[in-house]
């Protein structure tokens, strides 16, 4: 019987034929070679996650007191030591009403009958001329402590004029008129008390008497020893109730300003958050059953999240001593809102950034331990 011969299939037969019977393989196949070399290269097998050390540092007031000043905004870069504000402790009534204690129980000494400053008009003018010295200082810090606010004030003045104009009605003509001579009469008065204290310094330094012996009766010791008092009554009212400082602690980025300019607040009260630059370490916890024993510089592959997926090699720095319980946003499927599901414990270690791998303040990186 002769053979018939072959009927050949239209190209749309063949094309359904592979597609259904070889193209589903090759697909497959493609998908697999490619995810192997993603795992590989990209993801990598992880046995643990950690958190990049977040560093952040309060600027807090050390006094309990009113902002004068603050020099600063939020997302702004500032250095270790940079003064990023003025605090003034207290108002300056309070200031004044210490300073007149002073004054107060300087006069006293001077009308007092002690029988020492009967011994020499020598002696008797140069104590009085201490006197006059110090009530001068007196007068000094007062004026200095009125200039801090009197210099805010007219600061404020003229911002809001400047602001406003005239016809706003917030800030008047006549009042930061007002304002600048309040501010040029505290110059004056500093100024003044500058050169009385100047003078009166010369004075003293003319006449001042040989000192006596020891034990050599008619010596005015009570009266030097009580001046020495209030000297450091008077140094010690300008060192608290001076302006403060405000001063960061670390190199950063202010993060938050918590209080503004004019504002009170209490003692320890943040003012500035500064948050550091980079991370120094990284946290993680080995969760239970513990799969490896970890020990001090053992080599740890990290792994960043970040596009470009960085990786290198750190090492352990210190292991905890307890099981302690693990931050919820490195358990997974758990955020760090979530308050959801019992604790789980884990051991914490405190893991090195490698060199080349950028991490940001608080980032979660994969963590491989490469035990020989």
């Amino acid at each position: 019987m002769e053979k018939l011969p072959r009927i050949p299939s239209p190209p749309g037969t063949v094309w359904r034929e592979f597609r259904v019977r070889t193209l589903p393989g090759i697909v497959f196949g493609t998908v697999l070679i490619f995810t192997v070399i993603c795992w590989r290269n990209y993801i990598g097998p992880s046995s643990m996650v950690g958190e990049a050390e977040s560093i952040r540092a309060s600027v807090a007031a050390p006094q309990a007191g009113r902002i004068l000043q603050l020099s600063v905004r939020s997302m702004e870069r500032v250095s270790k030591g940079q003064i990023l504000g003025m605090l003034a402790p207290v108002d300056t009534r309070v200031l004044q009403a210490n300073l007149a204690v002073i004054r107060a129980r300087i006069e006293l000494m001077k009308c007092s009958p002690v029988a020492e400053l009967r011994v020499e008009n020598n002696r008797i003018n140069y104590e009085h001329l201490r006197l006059n010295w110090l009530q001068h200082r007196v007068d000094l810090a007062v004026a200095r402590s009125k200039l801090f606010f009197v210099e805010a004030e007219y600061k404020r003045s003229k911002e809001l004029f400047n602001q406003s104009g005239p016809s706003a009605g917030l800030v008047s003509q006549s009042q930061l008129d007002q304002a600048k001579r309040n501010l040029d009469e505290v110059h004056a008065q500093i100024d003044a008390q500058s050169r009385l204290i100047e003078e009166t310094d010369a004075a003293v330094s003319a006449i001042r008497p040989a000192p006596l012996p020891q034990g050599t009766d008619g010596e005015p010791s009570a009266v030097r020893a009580a001046l020495a008092v209030e000297e450091k009554n008077l140094e010690l009212a300008q060192a608290q109730f001076g302006p403060l400082p405000l001063i960061a602690p670390i190199d950063g980025i202010v993060s938050s300003v918590l209080h503004r300019e004019g504002e009170s607040v209490p003692a320890g009260e943040p003012v500035v958050t500064v948050s550091a630059l980079s991370a120094e370490k990284i946290v993680a916890y080995i969760r239970q059953p513990l799969a490896f024993e970890a020990r001090v510089d053992l080599p740890i592959e990290v792994r960043s999240r970040s596009a470009g997926r960085a990786v290198g090699l750190g090492r352990i720095l210190s292991v905890g001593t307890q099981l302690e319980p693990i931050l919820s946003e490195l358990l997974p499927m758990r955020g760090p809102s979530s308050s959801t599901g019992p604790l789980e414990y884990g051991l914490p270690i405190l893991v090195s950034i490698p060199a080349g791998v950028r991490v940001l303040p608080g980032e979660i990186v994969d963590l491989q331990p490469r035990i020989d």
